[in-house]
């Protein structure tokens, strides 16, 4: 009787492995059209979800192009209203202070020196993207410093520069691009005609499709889909058309969930040109009163320039750009 019931016992668990293990196991093809529409979803269900996400993004990149300067840190806080409208803050921090670089070498040119040939250094501080259905706008506040050949660093005074992006439908929120992606959200704008899809070993749904990523660069997405984390991003190469090896390289791990909204926790977007920037979510909430961080961006836009500040206008054909009087 003890045997008899052992046996079963096996037996069921047998069953139990083998049945917990079939979904994970099962590859073939998938719809991938349906899988697309998916992603399609959920992207605009995260642009009208009145929420407010908060990250810590880092990066190395700087004009100079001398990873001597150190590693950049950016607070962000973005957030969109029922409408669609996006806003975001950014407040940059910095590894330590400018260092000295001698002309050409790395990306350091005659211009970036002043008359007593000290390196001049514009740090930004501060950033306010505003977009909606009829502007698209950057605000960047700056420090300036001068760095001499023996390292001293002096603050030398503050200056603006906004810049206005020309307005697309639905609306290209360019700036935040490159936060987004590596948050596992918002590649289905790229994506046009699936080629391939099929669903692997490791229970991902895997797409390959024509693409772009961004005007003018056409070519080919790979990406990863986890079906499990409300169809996250996991893994993205694009590969440009008669290139062969991938333009951007996008990796992503972990879960953040509120509301009905979801992002990776963690997440790195590669270019090919050295540009790298990781991401960790730190934030996830639903906007129940006043939206107080999209009303101090609009506030900040809406400001007057300071003397001196800078405006680029690149929303004709042509830039344009202009210092305030």
């Amino acid at each position: 009787m003890y045997k008899k019931l052992l046996l079963t016992m096996l037996l069921m668990l047998a069953v139990i492995v083998e049945t917990s293990i079939l979904p994970v196991m099962a590859s073939g093809p998938i719809d991938g059209e349906k899988v697309k529409d998916t992603l399609l979803e959920l992207d605009k269900k995260s642009n009208l979800a009145d929420y407010k996400v908060l990250f810590v993004a880092t990066r190395t990149d700087n004009p100079f192009n001398d990873p001597n300067q150190g590693v950049v840190f950016e607070d962000c806080e973005a957030t969109w209203t029922p409408e669609g409208n996006f806003a975001m803050k950014v407040t940059l921090r910095y590894e330590h202070p400018p260092v000295f670089g001698h002309v050409r070498s790395n990306n350091y040119l005659p211009v970036d020196y002043d008359k007593k040939e000290d390196l001049v250094v514009w740090r930004a501080i501060r950033e306010y993207v505003l977009c909606t259905s009829d502007r698209n706008d950057l605000i960047t506040k700056y420090k300036i410093f001068t760095v001499n050949s023996g390292g001293k660093v002096t603050e030398k005074g503050t200056n603006v520069i906004l810049t206005q992006f020309p307005v697309d439908k639905p609306y290209s929120v360019y700036q935040f691009k490159y936060y987004r992606l590596p948050m596992g959200r918002g590649f289905s704008s790229y994506l046009t005609t699936i080629e391939t899809s099929e669903a692997l070993p490791s229970g991902f749904l895997r797409l390959k499709s024509n693409g772009s990523c961004g005007p003018g660069f056409q070519g080919k997405w790979e990406v990863a889909v986890d079906p499990g984390a409300d169809h996250l991003v996991r893994e993205a190469f694009f590969t440009r058309d008669s290139e062969s090896k991938p333009m951007e390289v996008v990796t992503t791990s972990g879960i953040v969930k509120q509301d009905g909204i979801t992002f990776a926790k963690n997440g790195v977007y590669k270019s090919i040109s050295g540009f790298e920037l990781s991401v960790e979510v730190t934030g996830l909430s639903k906007i129940t009163e006043t939206n107080v961080l999209y009303d101090e961006v609009v506030s900040e836009l809406n400001k007057k320039l300071p003397h001196g500040a800078s405006i680029v206008d690149m929303r004709g054909d042509k830039t344009i750009r202009k210092t305030v009087e």
